[in-house]
């Protein structure tokens, strides 16, 4: 009786965890159409406040899903604008920045040295490569913008 039990509790277990299989590899085949439906409905939740405030105030439906759009892409535009303008100028920053890093790095090693940790300088430098940081911020960035790219029609400078 009790291997009766015991493979009574793994057989749905196992059915579970096979139903969470098929429903993960289903949605990862469906991404195309499940991203745009998810942004749409983050944005539907984010927005329906605001629509009900207007519509309670009298505002024609029409009117105040044009006024909300507009707030929505307004916001985008201003927000990518912003983080575009800043990345691009760290990055023209960025030698300015690897100096001043190198510098505090090798003042931060000499007096270390001295109370009688052995650090290597090279490898001090080359742990604080902001170089590779930057790659990835950059690559991270540009592959944000590209999921609004896609998704709103925001065309960005490649920054």
């Amino acid at each position: 009786m009790t291997q009766d039990t015991h493979l009574h509790r793994k057989g749905p277990l196992a059915i579970t965890l096979a139903a969470i299989v098929i429903i993960l590899s289903g949605v990862k085949y469906a991404e195309n159409i499940i991203s745009p439906m998810l942004i749409a409905l983050f944005i539907t939740a984010i927005s329906a406040p605001a629509m009900l405030w207007l519509t309670q105030r009298k505002v024609p439906s029409g009117i105040a899903v044009t006024l909300i759009i507009f707030t929505i892409v307004t916001f985008g535009v201003i927000i990518i604008s912003v983080l575009s303008t800043s990345i691009h100028r760290f990055s023209d920053n960025l030698p300015e920045y690897q100096e001043r890093l190198q510098l505090i790095t090798q003042s931060m090693v000499f007096p270390l040295n001295k109370i009688g940790l052995n650090i290597n300088i090279d490898e001090m430098v080359q742990t604080a490569n902001l170089g590779k940081v930057m790659g990835f911020v950059g690559s991270t960035f540009n592959q944000f913008l590209g999921s609004f790219s896609h998704y709103f029609g925001i065309k960005s400078d490649g920054y």
